[in-house]
Formats: C-alpha cells, sequence, structure tokens
C-alpha cells in the first residue's frame, strides 16, 4: 500500500490560493479554511458605581489574588470538600482565626 504524503503547500493551498469553499482529500479528511465563530454571548460590562472587583458580590466582599504554596492550597480545597463549604468560607475563617486578637494600626492614606 502507497502512503499518501502531502506538504505543508498542500495541506494549506488556500492560503496561497484564496479559495475557500473548495476543499482538499489529503489522507482521507476534507480540509477547507477555518472559519471565525463569533462568541455566543457578550460580557456585560459592570455598572459604572460598581467596581469590578466588588460586582455580583455580597456587601463587604472583595476579589483579591493571592499567591500561595501548592500544598496549602491543596489543603483548603480538600478542607473545602469534605466540609460542603466554599473555598472562600475556609479562607475567611482561617484569616479571621490567624488575625482574631491582634492589635493592627490602620495604613495611612495615599498622598495624591
Amino acid at each position: 500500500m502507497k502512503k499518501n504524503t502531502a506538504t505543508d503547500s498542500e495541506l494549506f493551498f488556500w492560503v496561497k490560493s484564496g479559495q475557500e469553499n473548495r476543499t482538499k482529500r489529503i489522507h482521507g479528511i476534507h480540509h477547507t479554511k477555518a472559519k471565525t465563530i463569533p462568541p455566543k454571548t457578550i460580557l456585560k460590562k459592570p455598572r459604572a458605581d460598581i467596581d469590578s472587583a466588588r460586582a455580583g458580590l455580597k456587601r463587604g466582599w472583595i476579589r483579591a489574588t493571592f499567591i500561595v504554596r501548592e500544598d496549602n492550597l491543596k489543603k483548603i480545597k480538600a478542607l473545602a470538600y469534605w466540609d460542603r463549604r466554599d473555598i472562600k468560607q475556609i479562607l475567611d475563617e482561617a484569616l479571621n482565626s490567624f488575625l482574631d486578637g491582634k492589635e493592627i494600626k490602620t495604613l495611612p492614606e495615599p498622598e495624591n
């Protein structure tokens, strides 16, 4: 049985020729020019009076990004799974326990 080999120029003939509707059969597969598919939904912009870090959250909550050690993250995820709670609930409880009873000075206001 003779093996069918195709070069890049044969695989991408439509790039050079501009032929979008023609197909070419290579290795038993029809190759056509890829078409762009528009997104199904368009994300809504948050309202101007709501910061995006707070959008969709209850009052007093904010989104934040932190870098954590992988082993601690695995433990937090496992604890949340087995306790049937959200990760944010586990983290909130842990932070409250850590911060409880500590004297913390407020940050100075930024200078503009």
